[in-house]
């Protein structure tokens, strides 16, 4: 838990506890080099505090790339990762495995 680049937590999601949250600073869209923010869970934690906003959880995080993985039957690249996280938490919705490979 902590501070992290988001490359890193997309690559090692197995390290964090799946009820884990991901905050990035307020503004910032998500990068492989932004720093990240994991934080244990706590139901009293706001969607945005101390100048951070929530991302995802490490479990959605996980769903996403393994299905993402599971569709590609292969591992994805780093952008790939990125892409259908990113997409997830924008739409809510899996992101089309063509739409990942192909941004």
């Amino acid at each position: 838990m902590g501070i992290a680049i988001l490359s890193y937590v997309l690559e090692n999601w197995q390290e964090y506890e799946l009820d884990d949250s991901l905050y990035l600073p307020i503004g910032t869209e998500p990068s492989l080099s932004v720093q990240v923010n994991v934080l244990p869970l706590d139901p009293m934690r706001k969607r945005l505090f101390e100048g951070q906003q929530y991302l995802l959880g490490i479990e959605q995080i996980r769903d996403v790339i393994v299905g993402l993985e599971f569709h590609l039957r292969r591992t994805a690249t780093p952008t790939e990762r990125l892409r259908a996280v990113t997409h997830y938490a924008r739409f809510d919705a899996f992101i089309d495995p063509k739409d990942a490979v192909g941004g």
